[in-house]
């Protein structure tokens, strides 16, 4: 379990309530958009629970919530756990890196919709791989753990594709089975998976090399 600290305690606040007005700023917009077009509120909430990035910055405001409640409150031990902290951050990285490479060319958000997404895609991952590169103890993820951090990537991947089948609704244009099939969305996915592998990979990487770093200066 990682070390609850006073300092860290407060960094893990400060993100938290980052995420969650962020989260809750574009729900407030998903749905007003939604609303403009004539849908329901449901639909709404369908298409914004759709989102990886939406997934994964309310994964991270838990998490970081459940540090800043600090040993006492009850999911503390499940959130400090480095696979889950390696997988949010591997997550999140993602996140930020689809966003900037593939994404952020298809529309040009203006006002608060601009904000939001500065803030879910740019600032709370930065933070957030921050706050795990100084908690997560080096080593700390042993070779037996590393299918663990595949489960979420993997659910969200089924989670999406039979969600598209019942609402005939995808949330990113390279798994849109609508627009260009199973096929090419499939394949589009193992290459999403395999982009996350080598995150973890470095991740995991880095850590290992900074522990030896830091071992050979102790010596």
């Amino acid at each position: 379990m990682i070390e609850s600290t006073p300092s860290r305690r407060v960094y893990a606040a400060t993100v938290a309530l980052l995420a969650w007005a962020a989260l809750a700023a574009q729900l407030w917009l998903t749905i007003g958009v939604v609303l403009a077009q004539g849908r329901g509120l449901m639909m709404g909430l369908v298409i914004f629970f759709g989102f990886f990035t939406v997934l994964t910055n309310l994964l991270a405001a838990l998490v970081m919530t459940a540090h800043a409640a600090g040993p006492g409150y009850a999911a503390f031990r499940h959130a400090t756990s480095p696979v889950v902290m390696t997988t949010i951050a591997a997550a999140i990285t993602m996140v930020g890196s689809i966003y900037f490479l593939v994404l952020r060319h298809l529309w040009k958000p203006e006002g608060a919709q601009f904000w939001a997404d500065v803030a879910l895609h740019y600032l709370i991952p930065a933070l957030v791989v921050i706050f795990w590169a100084w908690t997560v103890p080096a080593r700390s993820i042993r070779w037996k753990d590393t299918p663990w951090l595949f489960v979420y990537p993997l659910v969200y991947l089924v989670y999406v594709f039979v969600r598209g089948e019942m609402v005939q609704l995808y949330p990113y244009p390279f798994i849109d089975v609508l627009a260009i099939g199973y096929r090419a969305a499939l394949l589009n996915a193992a290459g999403m998976m395999l982009a996350y592998a080598l995150v973890v990979g470095l991740f995991c990487g880095l850590k290992i090399i900074f522990s030896r770093t830091t071992s050979r200066m102790s010596t």
